[in-house]
């Protein structure tokens, strides 16, 4: 066979070979389904981190952010303001902040999930501002008044009067300064009455039985308490012993206030007191002079001397001759 007629005939089945293939690839790659948008989307992955974007979404991190993956950060517990020790944490106590899962908070940091370890429990140590909250910070077990008292202090309940605690708006967990008004009797002349602030600084652990806030879900009435329990240091409490016992005696005009400090102010006032004088004045108020009368070794009475202005205050003028009975006077 002619060569050239065979170069020919191969050339023309290599084309029609080619047209083939290509008619084949052109015909079916026009049909092939076309995959579902929802689908692709599940399985897209901007970052290529290794995690799809929807995952990351789920899980509140940036899905075009390859250092931010689901798990790669966590929701964290810290002070939003300074919690003293033996104190119960509530709820605006605490915030919230986002860290990196592993360097930026200690291990034991407790999350944002678990926060009902935390709001409801009692702190065993001082927890300052921006400190992240752990577990070794929070008393775990059931709440009980016992370890809402400081280490050198003593709980001290008193009878409750709405009128006499800022009208009854003292709330668990206030600072407050206890105010005692007595009256006392002198030796001689008429009782003066005293006020004068005996405790400072003692915090509220208890309003009635209730040492635990309310919590929002709780609508109950409000019962009115009966009591109220104070965290105070050992020799306060004795005050309060003795001034709760003078009031029990009916001291008239007696009675212990309750004055709602700032929980800013630490700070102990040094006060002397109010006396009658301190504000009425001494001249009004004194009492009558008096000198005791002696004939040689023997008690002859006492000479009382009216004040200046006793006529011009419609009281009785005593003269200086008008002596109490003699008793045993000498001749």
């Amino acid at each position: 066979m002619n060569p050239k007629l065979l170069i020919i005939i191969g050339a023309v089945v290599g084309v029609l070979f080619l047209s083939a293939i290509g008619a084949y690839f052109f015909i079916f790659r026009s049909t092939q389904p076309v995959e579902d948008p929802a689908l692709a989307a599940q399985k897209l992955d901007s970052d290529s981190d290794g995690y799809t974007d929807v995952d990351e979404l789920a899980q509140g991190t940036d899905p075009k952010d390859s250092k931010r993956f689901p798990g790669s950060h966590k929701n964290v517990l810290f002070a939003k303001q300074d919690i003293s020790a033996n104190i119960l944490i509530t709820e605006n106590m605490l915030d919230v902040k986002e860290v990196a899962a592993k360097g930026e908070a200690p291990d034991a940091t407790v999350l944002d999930l678990d926060r009902a370890r935390v709001v409801g429990h009692i702190s065993t140590v001082d927890i300052k501002t921006g400190d992240f909250v752990v577990d070794a910070m929070i008393f775990g077990g059931q709440p009980k008044l016992a370890f809402l008292v400081p280490q050198y202090k003593r709980a001290i309940s008193l009878k409750y009067d709405e009128l006499a605690a800022v009208n009854g708006l003292i709330q668990l967990g206030d600072i407050v300064d206890v105010i005692g008004h007595f009256r006392v009797q002198r030796r001689e002349g008429s009782p003066i009455d005293y006020t004068r602030i005996i405790v400072q600084n003692a915090r509220v652990i208890a309003i009635g039985p209730r040492f635990i806030p309310k919590s929002e879900a709780d609508t109950s009435p409000e019962s009115i308490p009966t009591g109220l329990t104070l965290s105070v240091f050992p020799h306060e409490a004795e005050r309060l012993i003795w001034a709760e016992n003078y009031l029990s005696g009916g001291a008239l005009g007696a009675r212990l206030v309750l004055a709602l400090k700032s929980p800013m102010n630490s700070a102990q006032e040094n006060t002397a007191g109010v006396l009658d004088n301190t504000l009425i004045g001494k001249d009004i108020i004194a009492d009558p002079r008096a000198i005791e009368i002696y004939h040689g070794t023997k008690y002859g009475g006492v000479a009382r001397f009216g004040r200046p202005d006793d006529e011009r205050m419609g009281l009785n003028k005593l003269e200086g001759s008008q002596l109490a009975p003699q008793t045993g006077v000498g001749q």
